[in-house]
């Protein structure tokens, strides 16, 4: 707390502690959850997007991998049937169908994924255009802000630091010279003490 911390000081120190505190506080509870739930939402959310069309190539990739399979597969069975010397004609006419239909579907996968790579490799100079224009300028719209209620602070007066306190010197031979001293008056109170019981009992004899 800055008022506690300067608390005896100068009082303009004290005020100017206030208003920096006060200042911090709407920055952290007001400026910046501002800025944080702009970039939420037209960054971070527009980015979950882009990811989700990445995601989506990747399942047509995986699905053009699965009729790949089937139609090396149809590649084959045609071959190994061609390759007979009497080949069923019924059975090589089934397989070359379900080939041709596997090679169709192949293509068409094949060029809708060159197309969507070509469409993504087109707009990679503005894909994330928006996204960053929007960082930048919440930052910039932060700093401002940040300066304007750091500048509500107002000057800093300078104090100077009170005289600094004279350090007690303390040696070995003097804390020694005043313990004989004060052993010394206890010894001459104790032989007062004594005197004057003696004399008292002197005088109570005659």
């Amino acid at each position: 707390d800055f008022k506690e911390f300067f608390h005896g000081g100068d009082p303009r120190v004290a005020s100017a502690g206030d208003r920096f505190r006060a200042a911090t506080i709407k920055i952290d509870e007001e400026v910046r959850k501002e800025m944080d739930d702009r970039i939420v939402t037209e960054v971070f959310d527009h980015f979950k997007e882009k990811f989700d069309q990445f995601n989506e190539i990747k399942a047509l990739m995986k699905e053009r991998e699965r009729v790949k399979v089937d139609f090396d597969y149809y590649v084959r069975n045609v071959r190994s049937l061609k390759a007979k010397a009497n080949p069923n004609p019924r059975k090589l006419g089934e397989k070359e169908n379900k080939l041709a239909t596997t090679r169709k579907e192949l293509e068409e996968r094949t060029a809708d994924l060159l197309w969507r790579f070509d469409t993504l490799e087109d707009n990679k100079p503005t894909m994330i255009l928006h996204e960053f224009q929007v960082f930048v300028d919440s930052n910039i719209k932060f700093f401002t802000n940040c300066q304007g209620l750091l500048g509500s602070v107002g000057d800093i007066p300078t104090v100077a630091p009170p005289a600094a306190r004279e350090r007690p010197v303390v040696s070995f031979a003097s804390a020694a010279l005043e313990k004989a001293k004060a052993k010394a008056s206890d010894d001459t109170e104790d032989a007062g003490g004594a005197g004057a019981g003696a004399g008292g009992g002197a005088g109570k004899s005659g």
